[in-house]
């Protein structure tokens, strides 16, 4: 187990004080402080999203951190270091959305110089990389990436946190990349099964016809 985390005491003070301007403060500054996002958790994401003002889309932009990824490549004869700079991308949205390791798993492989199948199982890692840097396809661009990864972590498996951004305050949130980013990771978990139920209560509905 990690570093135990102090209690959020003063966090819960300042969202509980409803003033927008201290708020939108708390939630910068801890953009600005990356050990202090890793102490925060789904409960205080849902507060910040609950409170007033701008609170929520600078809570949306603290969580989610730049970074760089670094890995190994073992070609048989040497290790090889590679750095991802590039991707296809999706043209439309202009971005790829993927549930991965933590950087700081990642970066504990590069600097430990392990190549990241040894540590995350070599279908995991293809997955993930196959996700992250699809292969070229139509309705795809090849483009520099920027890559950002979301402080915490299982926040889209969140049904509180995809409630806390549909009942959020401000629109301007559904505008938000990270916040697309939540809902599309939710969205694909979902979508099989809403298609599936959606079937269901079509046929429900026609066998209601038929009988009248």
């Amino acid at each position: 187990p990690g570093p135990k985390c102090p209690p959020t005491t003063c966090l819960s003070k300042t969202i509980d004080s409803r003033n927008k301007v201290l708020i939108s403060a708390a939630a910068k500054g801890l953009g600005a402080s990356r050990s202090n996002l890793d102490c925060l958790d789904s409960t205080d994401l849902i507060q910040f999203l609950h409170a007033p003002g701008q609170a929520p889309l600078h809570i949306l932009d603290a969580i989610f951190q730049p970074l760089s990824i670094h890995f190994w490549v073992d070609d048989g004869e040497k290790m090889r270091r590679r750095q991802l700079s590039a991707a296809h991308v999706c043209v439309r949205s202009g971005v790829n959305i993927v549930a991965g390791p933590h950087h700081a798993r990642l970066q504990e492989a590069f600097l430990g110089k392990i190549v990241p199948q040894k540590c995350f199982g070599k279908d995991v890692w293809k997955d993930f990389m196959d996700k992250l840097n699809p292969a070229p396809q139509s309705r795809k661009m090849y483009v520099p990436v920027n890559l950002y990864m979301c402080s915490i972590p299982f926040i889209h498996e969140s049904l509180q946190v995809q409630q806390a951004i549909a009942d959020c305050a401000d629109i301007r949130v559904f505008a938000h990349w990270g916040c697309r980013a939540l809902v599309s990771l939710r969205w694909k978990a979902e979508k099989r099964g809403a298609q599936v139920r959606m079937m269901m209560a079509v046929l429900d509905v026609l066998s209601l016809s038929g009988l009248t």
